[in-house]
């Protein structure tokens, strides 16, 4: 049923997934991309529904890249906060809210709108007509009918048709079990600039994590603060230990960050297990990665190289040693994902200043943890491929090749091909015949005109950015 004036929108399941939500928001170069998965979250929380808010986004300052939202950090450009997350400031325009962060500012729009003292949950608003002639009144310059004819437009635009108003299991809502410790913050020491920001950041991982609603341990005393009285080995041996009394983390995380000698080396990067049988492909191929893109769209430090390092590349690995966090947990490789992110170069004066500012750790964490949700509730939702639209992170899914990516999708698990990170194009393979593909993080679908029954086929082994760097950028 199309969308209009009189859908229901407070007290209602969300009618768009959390990844099409993202992917509205990429599409559009919204800065609130970055906190894009915890603020589905809230939304969804209150029951109001993601794409109602998402369409007012885009009316009131185009997803948040123009006018007084940039700064505001205010989504419905509202006057007045429920909440008290933001502070009421003057404008050009007279007084707004300014929020910290878009989290806040959503959040606190999504509350205005069920609040039952308010005035939409004191008169029972519920409804696309009856909510907007109050939110944009006439008497400040608005025009009702003409938002909210907008504002339909564009959930009609969202919502496919056919697909059920309703989306069942949006994101997984299982409660990930997240094991965190602060780098060096133990008897084997290391440099006091290190884990002078190690400990900081654990605790912001801890504080995003807990408020989402996930269960959380921190080897590290004092939430990463402290520090712990044994060594590498023994922070890592807590993992098993926990594991073997029966909470198994989902995932366990240990926060550094890089020290090189050369003061001009700045980047992120995320260290994966690689030492035989013992090859954590999650974080290679797909998890360790999109950490890194978080942390550097959040706060400018660019990622180094592609973002990873396998183990025996590093300085201990070609040492012929296994990393400690590594080789103790190996035990659990099966049942817990782990790796060592460095968060950025504390070596170089430029990664230094941002990784010691206590606003940019909290925007660090809180990054980097929203991709790490984000991934888990990718690989455990059990939300029919239906339900995603055409749209998915940010590029175009469809016909055969979306077919494909269906029938190869097994609920539970990590997609085998990963999400698209290109349009449809044409490319001509060495042998000169010209096929149609589609490059994907892990993959590439390619399909040959020529065949008159079309057939779709995985070309190559690398991840699909590496394939798209040496096949399409040098084409």
């Amino acid at each position: 049923m199309a969308i209009d004036r009189n859908t229901q929108v407070i007290g209602v399941a969300p009618r768009i997934s959390a990844n099409q939500f993202a992917s509205i928001l990429e599409s559009a170069s919204s800065p609130a991309l970055v906190d894009a998965p915890q603020i589905y979250d809230a939304i969804v929380r209150e029951k109001v529904d993601p794409a109602f808010l998402l369409a007012i986004f885009a009316v009131e300052s185009a997803f948040g890249t123009v006018g007084l939202a940039v700064t505001n950090k205010n989504p419905g450009n509202t006057r007045s906060t429920i909440l008290g997350n933001g502070m009421v400031v003057d404008t050009v325009k007279g007084k707004f809210v300014r929020y910290p962060g878009w989290f806040e500012g959503f959040k606190d729009l999504a509350a205005r709108l069920v609040e039952p003292d308010y005035v939409y949950g004191r008169n029972g608003y519920r409804t696309v007509g009856q909510i907007i002639p109050v939110f944009a009144p006439a008497g400040d310059g608005n025009q009702p009918d003409q938002y909210i004819a907008s504002v339909v437009k564009l959930m009609n635009a969202w919502i496919q048709p056919g697909q059920s108003q309703e989306v069942k299991n949006p994101v997984s809502k299982k409660i990930l079990k997240i094991a965190l410790a602060a780098g060096h913050h133990n008897k084997d020491g290391g440099s006091p600039i290190e884990y002078a920001i190690t400990g900081p950041l654990c605790r912001e991982y801890a504080r995003f994590f807990r408020a989402q609603g996930h269960d959380v341990r921190v080897i590290t005393p004092d939430d990463g603060m402290g520090m712990y009285p044994g060594g590498l080995d023994d922070v890592a041996a807590k993992v098993v230990e926990w594991a073997r009394a029966g909470w198994v983390a989902d995932l366990f995380l240990e926060c550094h960050t890089q020290g090189v000698g050369d003061v001009r080396v700045r980047g992120c990067f995320a260290i994966y297990p690689d030492w035989l049988s013992d090859i954590d492909l999650t974080v290679r191929n797909v998890l360790g990665a999109r950490i890194c893109q978080a942390i550097s769209a959040a706060t400018g430090i660019p990622v180094f190289q592609a973002g990873l390092m396998s183990e025996k590349s590093t300085g201990v690995g070609l040492s012929g040693y296994r990393l400690g966090i590594f080789r103790v947990t190996a035990s659990v490789a099966t049942q817990v994902t782990r790796l060592i992110v460095e968060h950025g170069a504390h070596t170089n004066d430029q990664d230094r200043a941002i990784l010691q500012n206590p606003s940019m750790q909290t925007k660090i964490a809180s990054a980097a943890a929203g991709a790490i949700i984000t991934y888990f509730g990718d690989t455990m939702s059990n939300t029919s491929q239906s339900t995603y639209a055409v749209q998915m992170n940010g590029h175009t899914l469809g016909g055969g090749f979306k077919t494909e990516w269906d029938a190869q999708n097994v609920p539970g698990q990590p997609h085998p091909l990963g999400l698209p990170i290109s349009e449809e194009m044409d490319w001509t393979d060495p042998t000169g015949k010209t096929i149609t593909i589609q490059v994907f993080e892990r993959g590439v679908l390619g399909y040959d005109k020529t065949v008159t029954d079309p057939a779709y086929r995985i070309q190559g082994l690398l991840i699909g950015y590496e394939w798209m760097a040496a096949h399409i950028k040098a084409a």
